[in-house]
């Protein structure tokens, strides 16, 4: 099993996609002076918390805010989410496919897939068919996700002027560079 330091970065260096760097962030804490040592996990954009929990508030975010019966809602996709959960998502998601941790039972480590670079456009587009059957918090990932692919490919722009009047125009599309030059 891997320290939390590890595992971080793992999560926001290795296999976080390109875009959603610096915005999403994974957290944990160990509650050492409690009397069982028990502490937190939350998955954060932008230092907001978007997804998280702990082993003393166990109801998921989409069993709590759901318009369905929590009592069938739990039955159907209760996990609970504690700071063991959370690890031991991460130690399954680490040691299998990309493919196989997108198809998982286990809710945390699809939403560990849903972020992962190794998944891209197309697997992205084949996954929207999917949503309905997936959890209030993979739907939210997943289109958080959706909204940075669709920002990182967004072509980016700047004008400068150069001596004797010339204008230089610079396009930035999918990690390509294009310079226009007008003299």
């Amino acid at each position: 099993m891997h320290d939390w330091s590890g595992m971080r970065k793992k999560l926001e260096q290795d296999y976080l996609a390109e875009p959603l760097r610096g915005h999403i962030r994974y957290f944990a804490t160990t509650y050492k002076h409690s009397h069982d040592q028990e502490g937190r996990v939350a998955i954060l954009l932008d230092d907001c918390e978007i997804f998280g929990g702990n082993y003393w508030d166990p109801w998921p975010d989409d069993i709590l805010y759901s318009h369905e019966d929590p009592d069938e809602m739990a039955k159907q996709h209760y996990e609970g989410l504690n700071q063991r959960d959370f690890y031991e998502a991460f130690h399954i998601f680490d040691t299998q496919s990309i493919q196989e941790s997108l198809c998982s039972e286990n809710r945390i480590v699809r939403l560990f897939a849903v972020l992962d670079r190794r998944v891209g456009r197309r697997t992205l587009t084949t996954l929207r068919d999917t949503l309905s059957f997936q959890t209030p918090a993979f739907q939210k990932l997943y289109d958080i996700r959706m909204r940075a692919e669709a920002e990182s490919r967004k072509p980016q722009s700047a004008m400068t002027e150069g001596a004797g009047g010339a204008v230089f125009l610079c396009f930035k599309t999918q990690n390509i560079l294009l310079f226009l030059i007008r003299i």
